[in-house]
């Protein structure tokens, strides 16, 4: 690779940010530029210098990462951005991948694979950590497959929706009343991620709206 690679680490834990630089510092092929703990200041780098790749957190004060990410494509739609969180949800990553990330990583990977993943969002390839694509699979191995219709709850019309189990966690929890953002805490995902179970489901169905699928659902066992 000819040119240096030029990194933004975006995350609001300092020792993150240092951890990472000090990780990244004496790779030859590879330069932290800036370091940003939200959103705004992330923006700010952005426009006012040149960046490949950004190493962007999840979890963050006001903007999360899949916001920041949506913001930053926005002033700079050639940035690569890796999301580098906690958070071991599919949900999360596709929502990531939706909004324009390159890859997704989890916090506990090694030196040699992040510098990987770095190089490899450069290249403008898709990564995703070795662990994630091992939670990927399983997502599709445990898919709970729901037959049945809304407008027809005695023996429904054949049509077959096919919900993931994280979307049945979720309607069982607007079940009880719970809000989106309450949702969100209890199943340790982004808002964002709520409201595009809630779309899914609803887009799977044939009910017109959250309430009508609740009631059916209810009658039906599904929850």
């Amino acid at each position: 690779m000819e040119n240096v690679i030029s990194v933004l680490i975006v995350d609001d834990q300092q020792i993150i940010t240092q951890g990472l630089t000090s990780l990244l510092a004496f790779q030859e092929e590879l330069e932290v530029v800036g370091t940003a703990s939200d959103n705004f200041i992330a923006e700010d780098f952005v426009r006012n210098n040149h960046v490949d790749v950004v190493l962007m957190d999840f979890n963050m004060p006001e903007v999360d990462g899949i916001q920041c990410t949506k913001n930053l494509l926005a002033i700079n739609p050639n940035l690569k951005i890796l999301i580098l969180t906690s958070y071991d949800d599919v949900g999360l990553v596709r929502e990531s991948i939706h909004h324009g990330a390159m890859g997704f990583l989890l916090k506990n990977i090694d030196k040699d694979e992040l510098i990987t993943a770095i190089k490899t969002v450069y290249m403008n390839k898709q990564y995703l950590g070795i662990s994630i694509q091992g939670l990927v699979i399983n997502s599709f191995l445990e898919h709970q497959k729901v037959e049945w219709s809304p407008n027809n709850p005695a023996q429904g019309n054949g049509d077959q929706f096919l919900y993931t189990k994280r979307e049945i966690e979720v309607l069982r929890e607007i079940a009880k009343g719970k809000t989106s953002q309450q949702i969100a805490s209890e199943l340790f995902i982004s808002l964002n991620t709520v409201e595009t179970h809630r779309k899914n489901i609803l887009s799977k169905s044939e009910a017109k709206n959250m309430t009508e699928l609740i009631n059916f659902a209810n009658k039906s066992g599904i929850i």
